[in-house]
């Protein structure tokens, strides 16, 4: 009587799917740790903070001053646009662009959420409206400070700059006032692709 030998099977198809699943998350760090290993034609277009600076440092609030933690910036990417002033012409047309970039990313829409920073004094009714009307689901949030910038014990956050947080609460990437909304777009894109978070 013959018997027949256990079938062995093959762990490639398992190491395949570890893979393809755990490839962009691995990526993603890699290109936290290490900016400058990205070169030439894919090198961001915004400038790297490095290291990330924790979103809680940064002393914010929303519109009915309740302090913000690292729970209001988890499971997404965040745009943040930083006002100067009452939100003025060019604040507007930056929260216009931000609304086209997160349109533009199709069904990855959803993984981004859009916000504000500006000062107490600076949230009027005519802000509010524009908002509601024009840019609505962008978050208003309040930084505790009059002079346009961000204090941190590290660097300024720059008025009439744009940054993005990263689904852990990084500040991760900045634009200052002469960058074009396709260069945000093409960056937003390549980390949503490098990135299964958020």
């Amino acid at each position: 009587m013959t018997h027949s030998q256990p079938t062995k099977r093959s762990i490639r198809p398992l190491l395949y799917l570890t893979a393809i699943f755990a490839g962009p998350i691995v990526l993603a760090w890699v290109l936290y740790q290490h900016p400058n290993f990205v070169k030439g034609k894919n090198s961001a277009n915004g400038k790297l903070i490095h290291p990330p600076t924790e979103v809680t440092d940064l002393n914010l609030s929303d519109s009915h001053g309740h302090p913000l933690s690292i729970k209001n910036f988890q499971g997404h990417w965040t745009l943040l646009f930083n006002d100067k002033e009452h939100c003025d012409a060019y604040c507007q047309q930056m929260l216009f662009n931000m609304h086209q970039i997160q349109i533009a990313t199709g069904k990855d829409r959803l993984r981004i959420q859009l916000a504000l920073a500006t000062t107490k004094q600076s949230l009027n009714t005519k802000l509010l409206t524009a908002i509601n009307t024009k840019f609505n689901g962008t978050e208003i949030i309040i930084k505790a400070t009059n002079t346009g910038k961000f204090a941190h014990k590290n660097f300024p956050m720059q008025p009439n700059n744009l940054y993005i947080i990263d689904p852990m609460g990084l500040v991760m990437m900045r634009y200052n006032k002469s960058i074009q909304p396709m260069a945000i777009f093409n960056d937003v894109q390549r980390l949503l692709m490098a990135s299964q978070i958020g």
